[in-house]
Formats: structure tokens, sequence, C-alpha cells
């Protein structure tokens, strides 16, 4: 795993050429298709790792565009052996941790003043609430991210479209709750590869927003062909619901499939950010509006379920298909498991770990909106 990190330009997020990353023993480095990845360094104390990779710093390895942040420097106990540093941290995405919506409104005055995202597609939506909370208008100058922009990478028509209002609260849970209406995907992008027209140096970051791709008729991992290694199989009627109760502010729908009686299961979907911007119970066509809005938001709730069979899979070092050439994070393929299970699985998470033994990766599969 040939690691390096980025020189300090001045500006820490423009990635200034770097340098390698040596005489660590043992590395860790896990990507994920939705919340940040994480890495380990193990190393001795003597290889001087402490003092070449301060925190803050940013690093990434050759085969990879993610960059991660260092965000702990560790030196556990001796107890008589070689001293040892472990340095760990975490993709860039998650400093949005450390940026509000509200802030804007707050630095202008002390009343509460929702931060409201046109009828966009969620994708856009995302783009826009990235942007302005780290590159754009909404962002103050002095928190402003030098050489980071958000762009998204998804195509198609289908999806909930609606005005988003949002309450003062971490940028994070607030992409959280709007990727996981789609399904989406974020990930960091060392340089800009998508044509954004911000930099023409290539040092810069994209924080992608993107789906995965539907693989599922050229990759299917098999049980009986040794791809993998173990799987959590789950049986269960308790998963399935077959209509659904959208309840927002002041309106609610229910949304029902062809089932009845006994096959019928409600679940309850949360809708209060689709009529909440209302000051009082909407009216004619702006009852119209929540309504129809609410029943995309109850249909998409009912047909991205999946029948709990395989919950879990984590595939052989030896399976015939391999991460970053067969297929990447997020994308959905095919697993023939036990059982008689067959199963569409997206591509959740990749370790890949590298020690003085050698170097071995493990991506791990799970059920679609789990």
């Amino acid at each position: 795993m040939d690691l390096f990190k980025f020189a300090n330009t001045g500006e820490p997020t423009e990635l200034g050429l770097g340098e390698p990353i040596d005489g660590w023993k043992k590395a860790t480095w896990v990507e994920r298709y939705f919340d940040p990845g994480e890495f380990t360094i193990e190393a001795p104390l003597s290889s001087g790792l402490g003092g070449k990779l301060p925190l803050g710093t940013l690093i990434s390895h050759v085969e990879t565009p993610e960059v991660m942040i260092v965000e702990n420097i560790e030196i556990p106990p001796a107890n008589g052996e070689e001293e040892t540093i472990v340095i760990s941290g975490r993709g860039f995405h998650s400093f949005f941790e450390n940026r509000a919506v509200g802030t804007k409104s707050a630095r202008a005055g002390v009343d509460i003043d929702p931060y409201v995202i046109p009828a966009f597609h969620t994708w856009v939506q995302l783009e826009i609430l990235m942007n302005d909370h780290i590159h754009y208008s909404d962002c103050a100058l002095d928190d402003s991210l030098s050489g980071v922009i958000a762009g998204h990478t998804v195509s198609g028509s289908s999806g909930e479209v609606i005005e988003r209002n949002l309450e003062p609260g971490y940028l994070s849970d607030h992409v959280k709750k709007i990727a996981q209406v789609d399904g989406l995907g974020i990930r960091t992008i060392r340089g800009n590869s998508f044509g954004l027209g911000w930099d023409s140096t290539g040092f810069g970051m994209t924080i992608n927003i993107y789906s995965g791709q539907d693989l599922t008729n050229t990759v299917m991992f098999s049980q009986e062909a040794g791809d993998i290694e173990d799987a959590h199989y789950l049986f269960s009627l308790k998963p399935k619901k077959t209509s659904a109760l959208v309840v927002g502010t002041y309106l609610m729908l229910m949304v029902d499939g062809p089932e009845t009686k006994y096959d019928r299961r409600v679940m309850i979907v949360d809708g209060k950010d689709i009529d909440g911007h209302f000051t009082s119970i909407p009216t004619d066509w702006d009852a119209v509006g929540v309504l129809v809005a609410m029943d995309t938001r109850g249909k998409q709730a009912l047909s991205s379920q999946y029948a709990a069979t395989m919950v879990e899979v984590d595939l052989s070092p030896k399976a015939q298909y391999h991460y970053r050439r067969d297929y990447y994070l997020g994308d959905l393929v095919l697993v023939n498991g036990k059982y008689g299970q067959i199963e569409m699985m997206r591509v959740t998470e990749c370790a890949e770990i590298e020690d003085e033994s050698g170097r071995s990766v493990h991506p791990t599969l799970t059920v679609p909106g789990d």
C-alpha cells in the first residue's frame, strides 16, 4: 500500500504535491459507500511518523482517489517492548461534522431562520447544501475551504423532488438524511475529475455525490465458486411492510400496496419535512402538492424494502472479481449463497490491510437500504 501525504501549501485543502509515508509496520485502509472511511497506521516510535504526520494532515494512497484526515496520534504502553505509534483518522467528508446549518443566520442575527433548499432531486440538493457550507455564498469567508467543491455524478429523473426546510443542526446529519432518501453515496476525490470549472491545477478535492452502477448482469459472487468467505443469513417476516402511513406536520396519507387483511403490514414514514414549512394547514393546490409528495415518499419507502435473507456478506480475497477492477463501492452485484438464496446486494465497504505477512482486500456486501 503506497501511502503518501499532501504538502501544506498554506491552504491545507489545496493538496500540494506531497511525499511517501514510509517506515510503518501495518496499515489498514477502509473505504465506505456513504459513511466516512477510516485508516490506521502502526509504526515504531523511532520512525518519526508522529512528526511527519501531525494532526490534520491529509493523506491518500496511489490506488485510490480517496482523501483522509489524520485525527488521532496514540503512543500505547510499551510493556517492555519497542515503543510504537498508532496514527488514525477518517475520510475527508467527516469534516462535515465541523460545519453547522444555521451559522449564516446566526452571524446575521439571533432569530432562527430555516435554511431552504429548492425542490430539486436529492443529489442536486446535496450539492447545493454542501457548497453553501464549505465553498459558496452561505459560507463565511473564514469558513470557506479553498480548493474544495461538491458535485454530483448521478443521472436519471426518478426520485423525490420536494423543497426542504432545514433547522439548525450539523451539516453531516442533514447530508446523511437527504442521501438516504435515494440511497446515494458520498466520496472524496483528489483533483477535479468532473469539469466543475474551479481548479485548473488538479490539486483540489471534489466531494462527489454518486450512485453505484447496477452490475447484476455481469458480476455474480458464488458460494460454490469460493467467492464468499462468510455470510449472515436471516429469514424473517418482520422487515417486510406492505403499506405506508406518511405523517407530516399538518397532513398525513396512507399509501397501500395490493396486499389486504393479514398481509397488510403498515410502516410509518416521516414526512414532516414535506409540509413543515407551512405556517398553517395547507389547502387547495398547496395541499395537492403535499399529498403528491407524500405519495411518492410512501411508494419509495415500500419499494426500497428487500426480503432479508443474506444480510451481510464478506468476500474471499480469492474471489473471481476484484475491487477497483470489476466493481467499486456502491455498485449492485448478484450473490449466490447457501440455502438457494440469490440476492442483489450493494458493495458498502472495502478494507485493505497490509503488514509484514502481505496484503489482503476484504469487501463487504449488504442488502440495499439497510
